[in-house]
């Protein structure tokens, strides 16, 4: 995929009130034939093109070698080609040998694309010819989903598989259209790559310019009106806002044919504080000279900036030495950095973070303070996204920023923040790869019924389908429709309850199977656990009565019964901490400033300390992260990483090491762990409880059996 601009070679990043688009494209073919490695007398072999891309399950078709000699086309010549990575042919085997025909040429079989997709070659050889190769790439079977600020995964609407993530809940369709996921409206038509959102901190309108399959450019903008440009070349690349970026180097704005620039040769993300529509943009010229661009003043020369560093946002630029420089007045922000997310910046407080990955593969935050944090529970290697959060290998989008919650799984592709400048609120599209569902009963592994695969986990034997059915794989029941997102299952030891958002933003609950509407909770409100709902002004209520639990509430954490009474922790918006006792909200003591809800009255400390607010115990130092604290009746366990990547967790207050767990794999419930193999393993016993797991939803447990969904990769077509 590519960019419309140089800069994610960098990973930029847009700030918050400038939505910094990557322009994603749809992969095409090379059209460039490919060439042997070196020149030689006699026989030669090409391929028509360098490089093949098709989807998972899928097939590549018109592979053609052909032999020449001399420049001339040779027929008649015994062919063979061979394949690797999982490539195989469609009429079997991954060995095709043919003869060339009288232009020299020989079709192959279609290539059959693995299930797991990746990348490989396709190698011909001929007796006393030279032989070539050209690339395979297979992509995964995506279906659209974005995340959005309350840090739950959505189910785009209307938008096909395999669709590109764009901008926020927007995606680029295969023919073309821009999508919004949130609501199934078509933003525009027969779009080949798009720009960078700019929105004006003034007012809150934005643009997005387009660059349109035929060569034509537009702008679109939040009213919904799309207009063409004025005095912008054909085929011109769409940098941000109104600009393009022509051929010869001009950087020039289609709403009035302004020229910004000349002989530019990369641009980085538009900078612009949440408060006002001023922005800067770094530059690199045709000379490697970096100079960077207000839209207040004229083009100024980047302080302290060497030749040929790369343009990141605003007047950053990160030099080939490893150092994120401000070219306004020459500030070195970090040093040793390989690559750089994109800024998020708080509209309540002003302040930013910034994603890095460093040269030795550690992750960092970088603040608007100049000091950098390790990135908590982030893979080494992992590539920056922004704000806070990263992209691992293994496709979890993981806040580093925070506790290491893992946002999204299976991520294949990641787009681009939206935030809106009024409300905070962000959201970000993505590809997540397509999954088989299972779950597991009482630890045995069982399919789901009636579930269609990358339907998303959540929990006992329930799934979220993409078309927004709450549906029970145990029977293939479906118990709710039009599903946003859901919260935490609960059961009390005679009647469970789940509480729900609907596409609409109504909220419901269901009550031991029958869907009631939530009373006395506003539209749009989170929904927590049980009937339980946080409302934007940060009321808990329950939605059975419509009673206030509390008020004042920032952020939630799980919700614990052990079988007598339930608490759940809360950390309110003035920065104190408390916790629900059987619906008695109490004062949480011993917990320091800036910590993070966790489970029942439990706290976890900036420092790593696993706090228990009724008491204020430690249960635990140096954590990183936890999963899910589970009752099964008779004991409780509850898993942990440490800062070091080890696992351990606590069985009723003990804490004990996890045995045949690996360091930095992901806790997930009970003693279980989810290793980056995608192994699930009972740290308890070191027993595998599932393989190939992508993402898992909660575990569940009744009071005579438990469950817990999983979506596995796919291991067949």
């Amino acid at each position: 995929m590519t960019d419309s601009t140089e800069t994610l070679t960098a990973k930029p990043i847009a700030r918050r009130t400038v939505i910094a688009g990557a322009a994603w494209a749809v992969p095409a073919i090379a059209l460039s034939a490919s060439t042997p490695a070196f020149a030689a007398s006699g026989p030669v072999l090409s391929f028509n093109n360098s490089s093949y891309t098709g989807a998972a399950c899928s097939v590549i078709s018109g592979v053609r070698v052909t032999v020449t000699e001399s420049g001339s086309p040779k027929a008649g010549v015994s062919t063979t080609a061979l394949l690797a990575g999982g490539f195989t042919f469609s009429t079997g085997g991954t060995s095709y040998t043919g003869v060339t025909g009288a232009g020299g040429s020989m079709t192959l079989p279609d290539i059959a694309v693995p299930v797991g997709g990746g990348n490989s070659t396709v190698t011909g050889t001929a007796s006393g010819a030279v032989s070539a190769s050209a690339s395979l790439v297979g992509t995964v079977q995506t279906s659209p989903f974005y995340a959005t600020s309350d840090l739950t995964r959505r189910s785009a609407s209307g938008v096909p598989d395999g669709s590109m993530p764009a901008v926020g809940g927007i995606f680029l369709s295969p023919d073309g259209r821009l999508i919004d996921g949130s609501s199934g409206y078509v933003w525009a038509t027969n779009v080949n790559r798009y720009g960078n959102i700019y929105q004006s901190g003034s007012n809150g309108q934005w643009s997005m310019p387009l660059l349109k399959r035929d060569g034509s450019t537009t702008i679109l903008r939040n009213d919904q009106s799309e207009t063409q440009t004025t005095g912008i070349p054909a085929d011109s690349q769409p940098i941000a806002g109104g600009m393009f970026l022509a051929s010869d180097g001009r950087l020039i704005d289609g709403t009035n044919a302004y020229v910004w620039s000349t002989n530019v040769g990369a641009c980085g993300l538009m900078y612009s504080s949440s408060n006002n529509s001023d922005w800067t943009m770094p530059i690199r010229k045709t000379s490697g000279s970096c100079v960077f661009l207000r839209n207040n003043a004229s083009e100024s020369a980047a302080a302290g900036v060497p030749s040929q560093s790369t343009p990141v946002q605003g007047a950053m630029f990160l030099a080939s030495d490893g150092r994120l420089i401000d070219g306004s007045n020459g500030f070195v922000w970090s040093s040793n950095v390989d690559s750089c997310g994109r800024i998020f910046q708080s509209n309540s407080t002003g302040n930013w973070s910034m994603p890095l990955k460093k040269r030795d593969g550690s992750c960092a935050v970088l603040l608007n303070d100049a000091s950098q944090k390790s990135a908590t529970g982030v893979p080494s290697g992992s590539t920056p996204v922004q704000g806070g959060l990263f992209l691992s290998s293994d496709g979890r989008i993981i806040d580093g920023n925070g506790t290491g919650y893992v946002v999204a799984r299976g991520v294949a592709l990641v787009g681009v923040f939206y935030s809106a400048s009024n409300d905070g609120g962000w959201s970000l599209a993505l590809a997540v790869q397509k999954t088989t569902p299972t779950f597991l009963d009482n630890g045995t592994e069982k399919s789901a019924v009636g579930v269609t695969g990358g339907s998303m986990p959540a929990a006992a034997s329930s799934f979220l389908t993409p078309d927004g059915r709450l549906l029970s794989g145990d029977a293939g029941v479906v118990q709710a429709s039009n599903v946003q997102t859901v919260g935490d299952l609960y059961w009390d030891g005679s009647i469970w309850r789940w509480p729900i958002r609907k596409n609409d933003g109504s909220c419901t609950f269901l009550d031991a199977g029958t869907e009631k509407s939530a009373v006395g909770v506003p539209a749009g409100s989170r929904p927590i656990v049980a009937s339980s709902f946080l409302t934007s002004d940060g009321r808990l209520i329950s939605g059975d009565r419509g009673t206030l639990q509390a008020s004042n509430i920032d952020t939630c954490g799980q919700l614990y019964w052990d079988g007598h009474i339930w608490r759940i922790p809360l950390r309110k918006r003035d920065g104190s901490f408390t916790f629900l006792d059987n619906g008695v909200e109490k004062n949480a003591v011993g917990i320091p400033a800036n910590s993070v809800p966790a489970a029942g009255s439990s706290f976890l400390a900036p420092d790593g300390r696993l706090i228990s607010g009724d008491q204020g115990i430690v249960q635990a130092t140096d954590v990183s992260a936890f999963g899910r604290l589970f009752y099964n009746g008779t004991v409780w366990q509850w898993p942990l990483r440490k800062t070091s990547g080890s696992c351990s967790f606590l069985d009723s207050g003990i804490e004990r090491t996890a045995t045949g767990v690996p360091s930095g794999s992901e806790p997930v419930a009970a003693a279980s762990f989810l290793t980056t193999d995608g192994h699930l393993i009972s740290g308890d016993t070191g027993g595998v409880q599932a393989q190939d797991v992508i993402a898992f939803g909660q575990i569940y447990y009744d009071g005579a059996i438990w469950r817990q969904p999983l979506a596995k990769k796919k291991t067949s077509c």
